[in-house]
């Protein structure tokens, strides 16, 4: 896995994915990061998330202009499963971080 040239689509997949929730995780196993920082990479990623289940994809657009990231990535599971756990374990993490 290595980073890719952003493509013209990947605006257009951010507002569709904003506009249908985190619904469709279970459904494509994918997830969306944000908040990168522009120093991180694949492999920075592979090894945050590679504890909850096994990882097929990840991608991190890199601005054509400026040869960095764009501070945003997507990770894309084996099994949806894991995507919609570590979903709900952010969840969970926010409740308890909040409510205390």
């Amino acid at each position: 896995m290595e980073l890719q040239e952003d493509d013209d689509n990947v605006m257009e997949e951010i507002k569709k994915n904003e506009e249908e929730g985190d619904a469709n995780i279970l459904d494509t196993g994918r997830l969306f990061v944000r908040n990168l920082p522009y120093t991180c990479t694949e492999e920075d990623l592979t090894k945050l998330f590679q504890p909850f289940g096994p990882i097929s994809e990840v991608h991190i657009p890199i601005d054509k202009q400026s040869k960095k990231i764009k501070g945003f990535a997507y990770v894309l599971f084996l099994m949806p499963e894991h995507a919609v756990n570590i979903f709900l374990f952010k969840i969970l993490f926010y409740f308890i971080l909040f409510r205390f």
